[in-house]
Order: structure tokens, then C-alpha cells, then sequence
């Protein structure tokens, strides 16, 4: 059985047959260790760093330098995937801003300036787009330096 991972606020929990392993954490980055969490034996075992950070609405600059040092931070050590809050991009609430043709073309630029940082590492991020004239909010995986797809 395939391991379920469920991001719920604060905490995630993962699942593995019987085995439940749970994480608190505040802010900042934390490095989990499949291994380590659920005491696994197996070989391949996945590093996923998740940042919680505190993002200012529309300063795509200050957002961008947080995300890409936790980008660095993970990793320096070993996380293979890093995994980022909803609209971590622009920064949340922004509503009125997500109707501006410039601030989501904003957060796009934002998004390939970050996947030039993603070079041995994958990166889930969350950001708004604008989809059939209405704005939503997606998920973006960055591998090899280039978003891969967007999930709704």
C-alpha cells in the first residue's frame, strides 16, 4: 500500500498500512524523514521538507526570497521534495488583486524565476491563475527547473 500524505494546517500525517506517524510543527522549514517518522526498513525513502512561512500580500519580491532560501535550505539537506502553502506566491487574502491581469501575470513571472532555483529538487507550491476569466487557485510542481503541471 502506497503511502497517503494529508496536509491539514499545521500538521501532516502520513500513512502507511497500519502505521500513522503525526508532525506538529510552527513556522519555519522541517525536514521529514519517511524512515525516521514511521521507522520504516525500506531502501527508498523520500525526504519532504515542508515551509510555513509568513507571506505579505503582493510582495512578490520578499515571498520569492523566502521560498527560494527554504528552497536552498532543503536542499543543503537532502529533501527531495519541498512543499509550500496555498498561495504562498502572492501571498493570501489578496482578493480584489487576484482580479488584476497584472498581478497574476506578477505571479507567474514569480514562478519561473523560483523554478530557476529548483535544480535536484522537487517544489509543490501554491499560487492563483486565471482560468476561463475566473481566477482560482492552483498547486504548481516545479522539476528540473521548469513547472511541470498545475493542479486545481
Amino acid at each position: 500500500m502506497a503511502p497517503v500524505y494529508r496536509l491539514t494546517g499545521a500538521k501532516i500525517e502520513i500513512k502507511f498500512n497500519k502505521t500513522i506517524g503525526k508532525l506538529n510543527f510552527t513556522s519555519g522549514l522541517k525536514v521529514l524523514s519517511l524512515r525516521h517518522l514511521l521507522k520504516l526498513k525500506a531502501t527508498n525513502v523520500m525526504k519532504i521538507a515542508l515551509a510555513q512561512l509568513n507571506y505579505t500580500i503582493g510582495d512578490f519580491d520578499s515571498n520569492r526570497k523566502k521560498i527560494v532560501e527554504c528552497i536552498d535550505s532543503a536542499k543543503s539537506q537532502s529533501a527531495q521534495l519541498i512543499v509550500f502553502a496555498e498561495q504562498a506566491i502572492s501571498g493570501a487574502p489578496a482578493y480584489d488583486l487576484l482580479n488584476k491581469v497584472s498581478f497574476l501575470d506578477l505571479c507567474e513571472e514569480t514562478l519561473r524565476d523560483i523554478a530557476s532555483h529548483c535544480e535536484n529538487i522537487s517544489v509543490l507550491i501554491g499560487l492563483p491563475v486565471q482560468c476561463s476569466n475566473k481566477t482560482i487557485s492552483v498547486a504548481a510542481l516545479i522539476e528540473n527547473k521548469k513547472n511541470q503541471t498545475l493542479h486545481r
